[in-house]
């Protein structure tokens, strides 16, 4: 079960993909700028969301927490931020 949390299938080869696309990734920061009133806000197949993101079922989230994957889904309601099946 560790492995699976951990670790990526088989080889590996998405893990290390996606490991580098973050790491590709950099901050931008911007001094000077007025942020006391951020909107994270965007629309999203037609339909708004507080982050423009949406969460996604992670397959086996049960196996590390009965009952996760609705825990995961209240949340993001809670948030306005939309979650996928």
């Amino acid at each position: 079960m560790f492995e699976f949390f951990d670790g990526g299938a088989e080889d590996e080869i998405t893990l290390r993909a996606n490991r580098a696309a973050f790491e590709r990734l950099r901050l931008l920061p911007k001094v000077l700028v007025d942020v006391s009133r951020v909107d994270l806000s965007a629309e999203l197949l037609g339909s708004t969301s507080r982050m423009p993101l949406a969460v996604a079922p992670t397959g086996a989230v049960g196996f590390g927490w009965p009952g996760g994957d609705v825990a995961i889904a209240r949340a993001a309601a809670a948030y306005g931020i939309p979650y996928t099946l």
